[in-house]
């Protein structure tokens, strides 16, 4: 695999569209650059940047688009967590402001459910995490608060199986996975067994 255009630092924030690997912006770098690699033919393409320069955004594609959350704005100790909300659309290869998110974070777990994308927990500027849950509805366009986690979570990565979504922890510091019911609204812990002994830091989904 080729080398990446630009430098988008450690862990940079990327998502799956159209069979291609969409990197967006840096984790702490505060960047704007965006770029597209497309397998087929091992191939990175420079795509137009982000109005505005941020590190620590969340990436979800949904319906051809790529909608980016979140984040930390500004330079040093004057960086601040963000509720912006964008989309980018690859057709026009324009990105559009959206409504703000309803609480500022950054490193929030995204999941998108057509036509919902959910945005759970996050990091506050005082380095805290969060347990705030809310989700877009990208047809009607607006922001709904859901019942929050009763737990407080970091860097997580969020997956939707059936009438569920999962949680998975990307700290390493907690040994369980939470899940919440998409019927009726409720989250509940999956309790890991006795002889389980390990932390989750990182995760992927595989279908099989």
């Amino acid at each position: 695999m080729k080398d990446m255009i630009n430098d988008h630092g450690q862990y940079p924030c990327s998502v799956v569209l159209r069979g291609s690997i969409s990197v967006v912006g840096s984790y702490r770098m505060h960047t704007n650059g965006v770029e597209r690699f497309d397998p087929s033919i091992n191939r990175w393409f420079q795509l137009p940047n982000k109005p505005t320069g941020i590190s620590g955004a969340s990436l979800v594609s949904l319906n051809d688009s790529i909608y980016s959350i979140g984040g930390i704005g500004g330079i040093e100790q004057y960086c601040v967590e963000l509720s912006s909300f964008c989309r980018f659309n690859p057709s026009s290869s324009e990105w559009v402001d959206l409504d703000p998110m309803r609480y500022a974070a950054y490193d929030c777990g995204v999941v998108a459910v057509d036509p919902k994308i959910f945005v759970i927990s996050g990091w506050s500027r005082e380095k805290k995490t969060l347990n705030n849950v809310e989700c877009y509805d990208v047809t009607s366009a607006q922001w709904t608060s859901l019942p929050s986690m009763n737990f407080d979570r970091g860097y997580d990565t969020a997956y939707h199986i059936g009438n569920w979504i999962f949680v998975v922890d990307g700290l390493g510091c907690y040994h369980d996975i939470v899940k919440y019911d998409l019927l009726n609204n409720k989250w509940c812990r999956i309790k890991r067994e006795e002889d389980q002994d390990f932390a989750v830091s990182r995760s992927v989904l595989v279908k099989l």
